[in-house]
């Protein structure tokens, strides 16, 4: 039989080997949440009747804080491109181009304050129909060119300048 009492001790005991610098504060919310947690696999372990245990925990807590300034939202990573002073990313452009095709022009800009002119909405809708910029194309040429390339040589394949040179006009064709 398992005694409760020396498995806390001796996991009270782990954890003040392992985390020495720690010190007794009031328990917060989330201490308690979690002790709760900890009980439940607890009891799981000790009422089970075999040790080897086929069950994952995880524990995720969310530290976002809606008043922190260092937070960035998920567009800061893609590149940003200026029609006619208005910034918007690419995927922001074609979702306005697709918003477009079946919404009138008033419905548009009162969705998207930003659209000031339909001359504006053309120029969106070329740039979306050409696929980006040049400096974007080369880049996604580029990123497929060293994928493929890196595949290769896993593969104990020999790579020549001209399999680079036929796997960029292969993506640049599709």
């Amino acid at each position: 039989m398992i005694n409760i009492n020396n498995v806390l001790n001796l996991f009270n005991n782990l954890v003040r080997q392992k985390y020495p610098e720690t010190v007794h504060i009031d328990p917060t919310f989330k201490d308690h949440e979690l002790a709760d947690h900890l009980f439940l696999l607890f009891d799981q372990l000790l009422n089970s009747t075999e040790l080897l245990v086929d069950n994952i925990v995880t524990l995720d807590f969310d530290y976002y804080n809606d008043d922190d300034d260092e937070y960035q939202g998920e567009d800061n990573n893609e590149d940003l491109t200026s029609i006619d002073g208005v910034t918007n990313s690419y995927d922001t452009m074609c979702s306005i181009i697709e918003y477009s095709k079946t919404h009138t022009f008033l419905s548009l800009r009162n969705r998207y304050k930003n659209i000031k002119s339909k001359e504006q909405l053309r120029r969106m809708k070329r740039y979306v129909d050409s696929q980006g910029t040049k400096v974007q194309k080369l880049r996604c040429i580029d990123e497929f060119v060293y994928a493929e390339f890196i595949r290769a040589r896993e593969s104990s394949l020999s790579v020549h300048d001209s399999d680079v040179r036929r796997l960029a006009l292969k993506k640049h064709a599709a």
